[in-house]
């Protein structure tokens, strides 16, 4: 009778284990997928928010030069250098999501910081030949 009873305390103290563990486990996925789901509307808006850093009275002209063997992402980091994007990464993506993706030319190109992205990738996505005829 008392290894019976020993049994069933057992039994239940293992039980009780069981189901606190299982709902930490449910509290942490939950959790993570909170996490997760901040962390992807941050990103979203961020490519999708296209404002530029600064307001058309306060900005500043910076010449920028995109040689051949650059990528997306080092452009995006010496636009950041420069003062002209917040995030490499999120340029990158913007560059991914864009009309002008894959079509970045080499050359020097003058931007302001009170472009938005597209429009920045629209000028350092002409030719030579686009510009002088304009």
């Amino acid at each position: 009778m008392k290894n019976n009873n020993k049994s069933k305390g057992y039994n239940i103290a293992v039980n009780g284990a069981k189901g606190i563990v299982r709902i930490l486990a449910y509290v942490l996925i939950i959790l993570f997928i909170v996490y997760l789901g901040r962390m992807t509307y941050t990103l979203g808006y961020e490519v999708f928010d296209q404002k530029s850093l600064d307001a058309p009275e306060d900005a500043v002209t910076i010449s920028v030069t995109v040689t051949e063997d650059m990528t997306v992402y080092e452009i995006g980091e010496m636009l950041k250098e420069k003062g002209l994007v917040e995030k490499p990464r999120v340029f990158w993506i913007q560059e991914k999501l864009s009309d002008y993706r894959d079509e970045l030319k080499p050359g020097t190109y003058e931007l302001t910081t009170a472009q938005p992205v597209d429009e920045m990738l629209a000028i350092m996505s002409r030719t030579n030949e686009e510009e002088e005829a304009e």
